[in-house]
């Protein structure tokens, strides 16, 4: 063991000498607890770090206070730039684009494996750290499992931090995607992210040295045995859990059991309770230490996916039913009829996917993974169909194409089945192309570490569906976006098909009595397909517009009121496939 660690260090070194220049010609602007901050002036200055989750690493610091001309590296905004001096003033900033390193612990301080903490130690040495930029912890994770560090090296995996062991060597900390790992070692829940715990209050703030000591309690199984991590984000109101008032166990496979008075027996819950506890370190009066704390989601999302389920089985009934009768009498025949056929074998998918991942599926398991993207990807197919429909209907009743059509009169034959061939050839292409590669970008970009946070997308973690967290704008980003951009294009189409229609009535009342009739038929029969398109279209429309609202802002936290508005429209929304 002793020869594999100095083995192991020895390489380490190697490779950390290699890129060691760098970190030596690289100079700090401010202080070593100091980051740069913007006045109410415009000018810039040194203030205390007080989050310390981006910091920069170099061996000389300070340089603003040597009122030289030069450049110098520091964290603005949560994010690196070099800065150029002149004549004592930032004259010039550019981001620093240099490959980020994932440290565990801030500046100055060691892991401690059995705490899942950050001790402070004058022994520790950086050497170890590649590059000038260095973010802190893994706030963004919701279960994380810490190894020694083995012959897989420093970098190898996506989401992860390495620092130096206090008990010698190194530890890897790694981000999960579900809770599948709970089933070899022990899962203990925590009420803040990793780094974080409670201060005055249930805030959590960045604290790092606190993390989870479980031997505080009596009533949690072998405490010094190893466990893993999960970050119970879920909770929207907390109690703590007296030990005098209560009867519970934290159990050693995980399990947590408390006594039930009303029923007078034990309820087990495992990792993927939602409402179970979580354990937290706490700075209050009348509060120091560590301490249970009885957890509870949202009581509102889940009152809208219980009220909207039954909508959606509704929907996927009528859709599945409007599949069969197109099939049986061959209207697929039609290029009209093959596109709506796409939409509803789309718009079916996503409310039997959100049906199912809502009540079937545990968070954070393989099973869900696959239900997030498959959501994403039939989503984003039920809006792109939609928009082939209204790109058809123009094209049709009142675009450019119809006057080609009635300046060839209505060309029959060969040409026009190659036509309508080249056409639904392309409507395929669009309409399961596009969800294809949307859902492809996503899950590269959720597998890598290329993006940062604020729009890395995470899919399957805490929802079977595109998470958005906290200070990540990745729905907003790769899904609602181009969502809204579709429904843009489809509201300027209908009201160009709209005004053509008025203007074809208009002509008919012009007109003989002959002519008029036959021209009045055909009106009637586009007029009817017309529609039909904008019964579906207004419907898909006012839905997403209140859906882009509600991914902004939570309708439930607003109040009663707009909690069952939401509830309302959201199963209205359901209801389409009617």
């Amino acid at each position: 063991m002793h020869f594999h660690w100095t083995f192991v260090l020895l390489v380490h070194l190697m490779i950390s000498n290699g890129k060691s220049r760098a970190i030596e010609d690289a100079v700090k602007c401010c202080g070593l607890d100091h980051i740069l901050f913007k006045s109410e002036n415009s000018s810039f200055r040194c203030a205390k770090d007080t989050v310390k989750r981006l910091t920069i690493f170099a061996n000389q610091t300070n340089f603003l206070d040597t009122e030289t001309d030069g450049q110098c590296v520091e964290v603005y905004n949560d994010q690196a730039y070099t800065f150029t001096i002149r004549n004592g003033d930032i004259a010039e900033e550019t981001p620093l684009t240099s490959q980020i390193f994932q440290k565990c612990c801030p500046l100055g301080y060691s892991y401690h494996p059995q705490l899942h903490a950050c001790t402070k130690t004058d022994l520790a040495e950086e050497d170890f750290i590649t590059g000038n930029v260095v973010r802190v912890g893994l706030p963004q994770c919701k279960l994380i499992v810490d190894y020694e560090l083995d012959d897989r090296g420093f970098w190898s995996g996506s989401d992860f931090c390495v620092d130096r062991n206090v008990e010698g060597g190194f530890v890897r900390r790694e981000c999960r995607e579900d809770t599948e790992i709970c089933g070899g070692i022990r899962c203990v829940r925590k009420c803040c992210a990793d780094g974080q715990s409670f201060v005055n209050g249930s805030n959590c703030v960045d604290t790092f040295t606190n993390g989870l000591d479980l031997t505080f309690s009596t009533s949690i199984d072998n405490p010094r045995g190893p466990f893993a991590v999960i970050s119970n984000r879920t909770c929207k109101r907390i109690y703590r859990m007296g030990e005098k008032r209560y009867t519970f166990n934290l159990l050693e496979d995980g399990r947590f059991r408390y006594w039930q008075n009303y029923t007078e027996s034990y309820v087990y819950e495992d990792v993927s309770s939602q409402s179970s506890y979580c354990i937290e370190h706490s700075e209050k009066a009348g509060a120091h230490g560590f301490f249970f704390f009885k957890c509870f989601p949202e009581k509102g999302v889940k009152e809208k996916f219980i009220f909207s389920r039954w909508p959606k089985i509704v929907s996927c009934i009528f859709l599945a039913l409007t599949i069969l009768i197109y099939v049986l009498l061959n209207e697929t025949r039609t290029i009209f009829g093959k596109i709506l056929m796409n939409y509803c074998v789309g718009t079916m998918f996503m409310f039997s996917l959100l049906t199912y991942s809502q009540y079937h599926i545990k968070t954070s398991n393989s099973l869900c993974k696959l239900a997030g993207y498959g959501l994403i990807f039939f989503s984003t197919a039920s809006f792109a169909w939609l928009n082939v429909m209204c790109c058809d209907i123009w094209f049709t009743f009142g675009g450019y194409q119809c006057n080609i059509t009635r300046s060839t009169k209505h060309s029959v034959g060969l040409y026009q089945r190659r036509r309508d061939l080249k056409k639904i050839l392309w409507y395929t292409l669009y309409g399961w192309g596009m969800p294809t590669a949307l859902s492809l970008i996503i899950y590269g970009f959720s597998q890598s570490i290329i993006l940062p946070y604020a729009i890395h997308p995470y899919v399957g973690s805490t929802s079977c569906f595109i998470e958005s967290r906290k200070g990540n704008y990745a729905a907003t980003l790769f899904l609602r976006f181009p969502h809204c951009l579709i429904q843009i294009v489809n509201t300027v189409l209908f009201f160009k098909t709209i005004l053509y229609c008025m203007k074809i009535k208009n002509e008919i009342n012009r007109i003989n009595d002959t002519t008029k009739y036959e021209k009045k038929h055909r009106f009637k029969k586009d007029k009817e397909r017309l529609f039909l398109i904008l019964k579906l279209s207004v419907i898909m429309g006012l839905g997403f517009i209140f859906d882009t609202i509600s991914g902004f802002v939570v309708m439930s936290e607003l109040g009663s009121v707009p909690k069952y508005i939401e509830i309302v429209w959201d199963c209205f929304n359901c209801l389409q496939g009617t």
